[in-house]
């Protein structure tokens, strides 16, 4: 009868199911974008040499895609095993930051200013961008193993609610950009302590050579990034803050970080929050040494108008060298102008699976030159979720 009907049925799904351990969580974006304001500019590097950073009405509207497929397995019930398939064909706007010879700099620091938090390029195919395991030792510690795409904020939190490319912040700036200082590999390990629920201890490190066994590379010869945090307030608190430190190598850059980051919940709708870091980065190919420094405020409305809304504004300068300091000499220039970054989002939920969010980003001094014309770009990010 129904009964024997169903019992078949039960037994024919788990002898085709995926997986008893496995579950797939997909994750696609849509994005229709563009840039205004663009026009034609020289910009001096650091060493002098001009350089063509936007040429005017340059770009064109664009509709631009990425899917994620994470599946995640556990085997205890605490632990879980992530292997992530990816695909992606975001083309950056035109670049608009020169930081001369830092590479450091060149390919993170400055990340922010015309690059989308969900951007992703594959090349056409689908690569796997992240593998990692973490799994608990005892009541207060996770270790975990990144054996592929691991970055900063995987370990520890970069105490920002906008930091989400699905739901958060349209651009790379709405969390600090001192968790973007890591090698774009990421193999390496990482571990949390818990001294009680509003304090925890990170440490983590990050190789982006790690794959490769040739002279001056592999896990700890090549470019990485160590570091540490401590964080306050994970809990029910209101407050939740983060002092943040990291030492990095990268194309002969060595850059050591430090960072405050806080957010503050008013309460259940309004919050706050901001940061500010500081870089002091030595060129060890005798250019000299640049000292920058990156600060920004956020404000965040939830649930406004509709129940799992997200209202978000980011004010703040993205990394700008403050200093630098010619090698051999106590000469120093080469400071940059403060670029502003004022963004505007509202994410807007559609269903329990699709959300639509429009974003205004507005940019003055792009480049960190105020000989260039201000931006304003604007997109509509779709995130599906399944």
């Amino acid at each position: 009868g129904r009964v024997d009907a169903l019992e078949a049925r039960t037994a024919e799904l788990e002898a085709n199911q995926f997986s008893t351990t496995t579950v797939l969580r997909g994750r696609t974006i849509f994005s229709l974008a563009d840039i205004f304001g663009v026009d034609e500019d020289i910009e001096l590097s650091a060493s002098g040499t001009e350089r063509n950073i936007l040429g005017e009405d340059d770009t064109n509207t664009v509709f631009q895609s990425r899917v994620r497929l994470n599946f995640d397995t556990s085997f205890t019930g605490e632990d879980r095993l992530r292997a992530r398939l990816q695909w992606g064909n975001f083309v950056d706007f035109a670049q608009t930051a020169d930081a001369g010879t830092n590479a450091i700099a060149n390919d993170t620091l400055f990340a922010a200013q015309n690059s989308f938090s969900y951007a992703t390029n594959t090349s056409g195919n689908v690569r796997l961008s992240r593998l990692e395991y973490y799994f608990p030792v005892g009541d207060a510690t996770t270790v975990y193993i990144e054996a592929q795409g691991g970055s900063i904020s995987d370990i520890v939190s970069s105490i920002s609610s906008f930091d989400d490319p699905e739901q958060g912040s349209i651009s790379y700036f709405g969390y600090n950009p001192i968790y973007d200082i890591a090698p774009g590999t990421g193999i390496g390990a990482g571990l949390t302590f818990d001294f009680s629920d509003n304090l925890q201890l990170g440490l983590g490190y990050l190789s982006g050579t790690g794959n490769d066994p040739n002279d001056g590379r592999g896990l700890f010869n090549g470019d990485y990034a160590a570091f540490g945090q401590l964080t306050f307030g994970l809990g029910d608190s209101p407050l939740t803050a983060a002092l943040t430190y990291v030492n990095s190598y990268r194309d002969n850059s060595i850059v050591n970080a430090y960072g405050v980051s806080a957010q503050f919940a008013i309460n259940d709708a309004f919050f706050v929050g901001g940061w500010v870091s500081y870089y002091d980065s030595d060129e060890l190919d005798g250019a000299g040494d640049s000292r920058f420094w990156t600060y920004a405020g956020t404000l965040g409305v939830a649930d406004l108008g509709v129940e799992g809304s997200l209202l978000g504004l980011i004010v703040g300068v993205p990394p700008r060298r403050t200093d630098f300091e010619v090698a051999g000499s106590r000469r120093g220039g080469g400071i940059d102008d403060a670029a502003l970054h004022a963004e505007l989002f509202y994410r807007l939920p559609l269903t329990d699976n699709i959300t639509l969010t429009p974003g205004i980003i507005w940019l003055q001094d792009p480049g960190n030159n105020n000989d260039n014309d201000d931006l304003v770009i604007g997109a509509l990010r779709t995130s599906f979720s399944f």
